[in-house]
């Protein structure tokens, strides 16, 4: 594994730092595939090993147009994690899978739309946290950089997914100094950190609450209600 140092270093996921809304998982998803590491790692140095690829651009070099063709088939974490957006009040999105298609995860320009940053804890994709990888070399300057990074550029909202040890690891460090404003009805842990709303939640993967749609763009709602109390 020591040939994806780089990669595990330096690539935090897909769109902007300069976007509105951040969603911040554990790592990426992939297939049970392993040959699929290989060409994301070639991937992401062909496109110049930057920390935040364009998430088309990314899956076309992998040949895996799933989500990014003319009829894309939802994915399941983003699908969730949009219905947030939607719930939120991203007035923009107005069908899931053609946002998920054209603007999820993108780099600004020639007429895209670019409002998410979406972003993983580690570097190197897996199937499931029991697939083999090197998840804890970088955490710590990892989280430092997502959390400079949150200072610098105030996102509108940043909602983290997923009860891992690293998740924890990362919300304490990115709200060490500030109290909470409550909980939603979902039980995710809501604080504010200058301008940003930041949610603790459960992954779109937990059982019950984390397969529905519904859920999701309520848990939107209810951070939405938190903003306007707090504003």
């Amino acid at each position: 594994m020591d040939q994806y140092l780089d990669m595990a270093e330096h690539s935090f996921g897909f769109g902007t730092w300069n976007a509105s809304f951040w969603l911040l998982g554990p790592e990426q998803g992939m297939s049970k595939d392993e040959s699929e590491h290989d060409r994301r790692y070639a991937a992401w140095k062909k496109l110049g090993s930057r920390d935040l690829d364009d998430c088309v651009a990314f899956h076309r070099e992998i040949n895996d147009l799933r989500w990014h063709r003319e009829k894309p088939k939802p994915q399941f974490t983003w699908t969730r994690l949009i219905s947030s957006l939607i719930g939120y009040g991203a007035t923009e999105i107005v069908d899931r899978r053609i946002y998920q298609r054209d603007h999820w995860g993108r780099h600004p320009g020639q007429g895209i739309e670019s409002r998410t940053c979406v972003i993983e804890l580690s570097g190197l994709a897996a199937n499931n946290q029991h697939v083999d990888r090197n998840r804890s070399a970088f955490l710590a300057s990892r989280i430092g950089m997502i959390t400079a990074n949150l200072r610098a550029y105030n996102p509108e909202l940043l909602i983290l997914y997923g009860r891992s040890a690293s998740c924890k690891l990362a919300w304490n460090e990115m709200t060490s100094t500030v109290k909470d404003l409550g909980k939603c009805s979902n039980g995710a842990t809501v604080r504010k950190v200058n301008e940003t709303i930041l949610a603790w939640t459960d992954h779109t993967n937990a059982r019950g609450f984390g397969r529905s749609l519904a859920h999701w763009q309520m848990f939107g709602k209810e951070l939405n209600d938190f903003r306007q109390r707090a504003a």
